[in-house]
């Protein structure tokens, strides 16, 4: 199991998805977004290589989001980048994104970059 953390988002390979999952192509997936800095965490392929195959059926990246949880099926290796972290190539597969949570005394809450 593939296991990337970029800062307070991490990217684990899963094995099985939850059910009702609706992938979409995309060209970009933001994990997440600086709220301070206004920095992003994010996938890329280049526009030349969104559509893969001429009948359409097979597509770098594609996304997915259930229950406030982001998904990422990947055909080919792309870029994870942050103007503040170093670039992080996924591999293929099927993820899940995480975000690091911190505890206060309220309740957990996600950390803010």
């Amino acid at each position: 199991m593939l296991k990337y953390r970029q800062g307070d988002v991490g990217v684990v390979e899963i094995a099985e998805l939850p059910e009702g999952l609706e992938f979409k192509p995309q060209r970009s997936a933001i994990l997440a977004e600086g709220e301070v800095t206004g920095h992003f965490h994010v996938v890329t392929c280049g526009e030349q290589k969104l559509g893969g195959k001429t009948d359409g059926t097979e597509f770098p990246l594609e996304v997915a989001e259930k229950d406030g949880t982001m998904y990422l099926r990947i055909a080919e290796p792309l870029p994870l980048k942050h103007a503040e972290h170093a670039t992080i190539t996924l591999e293929p597969g099927t993820y899940k994104v995480q975000r690091q949570r911190e505890y206060f005394p309220e309740a957990p809450r996600q950390v803010l970059d």
